[in-house]
């Protein structure tokens, strides 16, 4: 029918084809070209993939915020993680949400997810009026989201327009068992646990507010959850150099975890041709007329 469009539920084979109907269960995720200066999606549509949402959930809430000098431990250090809730939507752009700094970290986006907060404050002994949603110095505060479940390289679709992807769990700092008035000590519980927030790169830009719908696409399950990547990024007793490879090859996975996991194997495989033709020890010596001595 004239007038309609892929985001009113339609999409195009190819140009120029006739429009197909899709299910409503289906959210279009689109690879966009050069912009053509008009079209909902600002830009040529070069290919549509319709990939089916295996869920439903909802932002609580958003925030944005710059590195600062912060008294950490009796030393300045710069920081972001200290952050409130926006009141009003925020951009997300390429690199995450506008006038969103982080002096370390290199994911565009950290989210986390409401229920935690009800298991840490129980955990910590800490009243939940205490922490506001941003606490923990994320971007999106989602509701429902598991980390046992999210898997890296699934898709959020938030919103109207904007679609993020899974790219690792967060690798904490010691900045966040300041913020959440915890020992150092406590972050390798946090990461074992698993509930421990993501990070996410911007696939197409948008805008996202509080009490936006989140649709999650279904994803292969060769690829590994955020939980158990955070478990194997914390156990350096993890040796297998064929799981840590197959994790390495996974395409959206972030370059921080990258770097992590690459330098394990390097020093999986240095270690490996270390052992070779090294001393092992004495042996017995045979002697032709003397036997063994």
């Amino acid at each position: 029918p004239r007038g309609r469009t892929p985001g009113d539920g339609w999409r195009r084979r190819e140009t120029g084809s006739c429009p197909l109907p899709v299910s409503a269960r289906h959210y279009p995720f689109c690879r966009l070209g050069p912009s053509s200066g008009g079209g909902h999606f600002h830009g040529a549509i070069e290919q549509w993939q319709v990939v089916t949402v295996s869920g439903e959930y909802r932002v609580m809430a958003v925030s944005t915020a710059v590195p600062r000098p912060t008294m950490i431990h009796g030393h300045e250090v710069l920081t972001s993680i200290i952050r409130s809730p926006s009141p009003a939507p925020l951009l997300f752009g390429p690199t995450g949400p506008t006038d969103n700094r982080t002096p370390v970290h290199t994911g565009h986006v950290l989210a986390f997810s409401a229920q935690h907060y009800d298991h840490w404050t129980r955990r910590f002994g800490i009243n939940r009026s205490e922490w506001d949603w941003c606490y923990w110095g994320e971007n999106l505060t989602i509701d429902g989201l598991s980390e046992d479940a999210l898997r890296v390289g699934q898709r959020l679709a938030i919103g109207p327009d904007a679609i993020l992807e899974v790219t690792s769990p967060r690798i904490p700092c010691f900045k966040l068992a300041w913020r959440i008035g915890q020992p150092d000590s406590v972050l390798s519980e946090i990461i074992a646990d698993g509930r421990i927030g993501f990070y996410l790169r911007v696939v197409r830009t948008g805008l996202i507010g509080a009490g936006d719908t989140v649709r999650l696409s279904d994803m292969d399950e060769s690829s590994i959850t955020v939980g158990d990547l955070s478990r194997l990024l914390g156990d350096p007793s993890i040796e297998d150099p064929g799981l840590l490879r197959a994790v390495l090859a996974q395409p959206a996975l972030g370059s921080q975890a990258y770097g992590l996991l690459r330098k394990r194997i390097n020093l999986l495989e240095d270690r490996a041709r270390g052992s070779v033709g090294r001393w092992t020890g004495w042996r017995d010596w045979f002697h032709p007329s003397r036997g063994c001595l």
